[in-house]
């Protein structure tokens, strides 16, 4: 049995176990250095003062992304992205000047940027219409009222998360060895074979000492198939002609008056 068979295990262990990996290592002294790396990033923060920032106070740096060019912002205050509603006070005192200095009578066009990753806030760009620049302002997701943690766009849609913070809430104390423990195992399910020509191994192909672009190459050949001799046009009608015809119940004969009068037979 392979190391491989029993890969599949929860993601809380693999999370509880990188966070163990990860402060081991920063903790252990390293041959090359003779210090520990939490040691040395210490001493450089002695050498180098820097302003500690949190993630709160530098989570807007993060909203780079659009899902489209422009939104609408509405009378209320809100704007709409991803299926989430977002509102801001200010942004509806924005509504009222851009409405009447702008666009009157329309919902004005602002551009909203977010992070994919935190649902919780997004950040309206737009031209303040009274000094003329360019204003930013922060939004919160009117459905997440008090969330500590931050959930991405796809968790509130149901999908599962594309990150996960490996911080745990019980500290992990240093043992200097690497140690850890995993609930339980999953068994893997059988995968069907796949059809085909199997190809060549990693070791294989170094023995033949191919380039890049003929393994390329070699991967995509296929055998070719068992040459069949085709049929021709009169040998297939021929194969029609031979199969034997289903069988059908005969017809029962009918009368029918003739436009005459005379009865006639069908």
């Amino acid at each position: 049995m392979t190391l491989q068979k029993y890969a599949d295990i929860k993601v809380s262990d693999f999370l509880r176990l990188l966070n163990i990996f990860l402060t081991e290592y920063s903790h252990k002294i390293h041959k090359e250095t003779k210090v520990a790396p939490i040691m040395a990033w210490n001493e450089s923060i002695k050498r180098t003062p820097r302003p500690h920032v949190s993630y709160h106070q530098a989570k807007q740096g993060f909203h780079v992304f659009k899902e489209k060019k422009t939104n609408k912002l509405q009378g209320r205050g809100t704007v709409r992205l991803l299926g989430q509603d977002f509102f801001n006070y200010e942004l509806k005192l924005i509504h009222m000047a851009m409405s009447k200095y702008v666009k009157k009578g329309e919902n004005p066009d602002i551009e909203v940027f977010f992070d994919p990753f935190d649902a919780r806030y997004v950040t309206v760009s737009f031209i303040d219409p009274i000094t003329g620049k360019e204003r930013d302002i922060m939004a919160d997701n009117i459905n997440l009222d008090i969330m500590p943690k931050m959930v991405s766009f796809d968790e509130l849609k149901g999908f599962k998360p594309k990150s996960y913070d490996i911080l745990q809430e019980k500290k992990h104390d240093i043992t200097g060895y690497y140690q850890g423990k995993i609930e339980r195992f999953y068994s893997q399910a059988t995968r069907p074979k796949r059809s085909g020509t199997q190809p060549a191994s990693f070791e294989e192909n170094n023995a033949k000492e191919l380039s890049v672009e003929e393994r390329i190459k070699q991967s995509h050949c296929e055998k070719p198939k068992a040459n069949r001799e085709p049929k021709s046009f009169y040998a297939n009608l021929k194969a029609i002609d031979d199969k034997t015809a289903p069988k059908t119940k005969a017809p029962k004969e009918s009368m029918t008056t003739t436009p005459s009068g005379k009865k006639r037979k069908w």
